[in-house]
């Protein structure tokens, strides 16, 4: 019979008792710091950020509600109330003012927390009441978007916790955006 020769190779420290070198719990932990820090920043952006984000928005729709106007040949409205904005369409077989219903890109939008706005248009501030809904409650938009390419004028000045930005409108139709 032969016998076999077993030969066993001992390294100086167990299997079981080794652990983690003090270098790669700190590369551990440097790498879980960077990840959280670009998911925070990505999920949370700076408050000035959010506010230019809302500026550009806001503006970008008035924009594209006034460019559909004109397309459709019918008047559009922009109606604000607490913390933010609709779009309405005018009806004129009845003279009245409707919701937008299941249009995604004119819907109800609010503004991100933390953001406050204003509205001025011919210069005299206008004071944002909060609605309550009710069917025979009457719309009325604050500014118009007239089926010519003609903007009623605005001032909106949205605030933030560092920032202040101001989106004008012209009776002709241009609108700009200014930091303050």
């Amino acid at each position: 019979m032969h016998k076999k020769l077993q030969v066993k190779i001992h390294s100086g420290i167990n299997q079981l008792e080794r652990g983690f070198t003090l270098i790669e719990i700190l590369v551990t932990i440097a790498i879980i710091a960077v990840i959280t820090s670009m998911s925070l920043i990505l999920f949370n952006p700076p408050s000035d950020q959010r506010l230019k984000d809302e500026s550009s928005k806001l503006r970008s729709l008035i924009q594209m509600a006034s460019d559909e106007a004109v397309l459709q040949g019918r008047e559009i409205g922009v109606e604000f109330m607490k913390g933010g904005y609709r779009f309405l369409d005018f009806d004129p077989f009845l003279e009245v003012w409707n919701k937008r219903e299941d249009d995604h890109i004119f819907r109800e939008r609010y503004f991100s927390e933390g953001i406050n706005f204003e509205i001025k248009l011919e210069n005299n501030e206008i004071e944002i009441k909060s609605k309550k809904e009710d069917k025979l409650q009457s719309l009325f938009p604050h500014i118009i978007l007239f089926s010519s390419g003609e903007i009623s004028p605005f001032l909106i000045t949205l605030v933030g916790e560092n920032t202040e930005l101001i989106i004008e409108a012209k009776i002709n139709g241009s609108i700009t955006t200014k930091e303050l």
